[in-house]
Formats: structure tokens, sequence, C-alpha cells
């Protein structure tokens, strides 16, 4: 007993560790050396977001370890200012756009305004040479309006503006009083454009005072 008393007096003094396995004890303690203070853990700036260094402990805790903050420098902020300023310019002209766009739809005409020939690609597969002859060099379809008058046409229904139309190419150019009759025709379908066009082989191109002597 007395050994054992002056072994922990010894240790005591020199502040060496206990054999403590020998004594019989669970735990080891850790002693210092009389009239040492104990070093205090320093907190970095890094404590806040609970990380810690590596390698470095007091005790049985690992001290804290600063982590870099990250800084948004002022070209970064010149930059998103740009490029927010581009965004908003471009949604500025897709407005105007759409703007220009739709008040183009509501000034077009719900029909069309001009005139093309009763021709296709395909017509000497299906006509005859003299109604592909009439079709390209003859007539031409048009959208019927007011203006255009109805001089010329022998039909007892009167047609509505923008109704498709059929005419002849040179009484056309003829005062309205000087057009003869047949030289405007409505057709009511598309199935009804070879009859009418027909019609006006028969009964107007015979006798046209418009038509050159060449055709």
């Amino acid at each position: 007993f007395l050994l054992s008393f002056f072994r922990r007096l010894w240790c005591r003094i020199q502040g060496l560790p206990l054999d403590e396995t020998s004594e019989g004890k669970g735990k080891k303690k850790r002693y210092r050396k009389p009239g040492v203070k104990p070093k205090k853990k320093k907190k970095t700036s890094g404590a806040d977001n609970g990380i810690y260094s590596d390698g470095e402990y007091d005790g049985d805790k690992p001290t804290l370890k600063t982590q870099p903050k990250k800084q948004t420098s002022s070209g970064d902020e010149t930059e998103t200012e740009s490029s927010e300023g581009e965004s908003d310019n471009n949604k500025g002209r897709k407005k105007k756009k759409s703007k220009s766009k739709s008040s183009s739809k509501k000034k077009q005409s719900p029909w069309f305004s001009g005139c093309v020939r009763l021709t296709k690609n395909d017509d000497s597969n299906w006509l005859s040479e003299l109604q592909c002859f009439v079709r390209s060099d003859l007539v031409e379809v048009f959208c019927w309006n007011e203006k255009d008058g109805l001089e010329g046409y022998s039909g007892r229904k009167k047609p509505s503006t923008g109704q498709v139309a059929i005419r002849c190419v040179f009484c056309k150019t003829l005062p309205a009083s000087e057009r003869p009759s047949g030289c405007l025709v409505f057709p009511e379908s598309l199935e009804d454009i070879p009859t009418k066009v027909g019609e006006m082989v028969r009964l107007h191109f015979k006798n046209c005072p418009a038509i050159p002597d060449d055709k």
C-alpha cells in the first residue's frame, strides 16, 4: 500500500500518467503539473460553420478551421447587371414584334387582292392542249370586289365581295361599257371551274373583241 501511495505521489509531482491497468481502474486520467493552467481552445472565424481542422487537437475535441468565404467581384456584378439589361431589351423587342405582327394581320384583307393565271404544272397530264392554252394565256382568277363591277357578267345571281371569279385577260382592259357578255364568270366550287372555262371558250373567245390576232 505504501509503495502504491508513493508511486502515485511521484507521478503527480512529475506530471506522469499512472499505469491504471495495474491499479484496476477503467479510464486513464491526464495529470498536469501543479501551477500549470490548462490550455484554452481557440475558435477561429470558421467556428460558426462547424468545420474543424485536421490534426489540430486540444484534449479530445478538434480545433476549428476557417473556411474561405466566397467573394463576388465587381466585375461579376456588372456582368449580371448587363445580362439583365440585355434580357429586358430582348423582351421589349419581342413585344414590339408581336404587336407589329398582330397589327399587320388586322390590316390584311380576308381575301386575295391580286390575280393569277388559272394554270398548274401538271395540267398537261389531265387537260387537252387547248384547255392548257386557255388557262395559261387567256383567263385569270381573282377575288371580285364592288370596284371591279359586273360588266360582262351574264349570270342572274349577284356575287358577294371576295368571291372567286374568272375573267378574260384582254377584256379587263376595255372600258366597262365595251365589255362583251360572257367575259366574266363566277364558279360555285372547284369542280365548277372546268365547266365555266369551257363556256368561255365556246361563248366568248370566238367573238372576243379584245383578243390579239396572234392568239
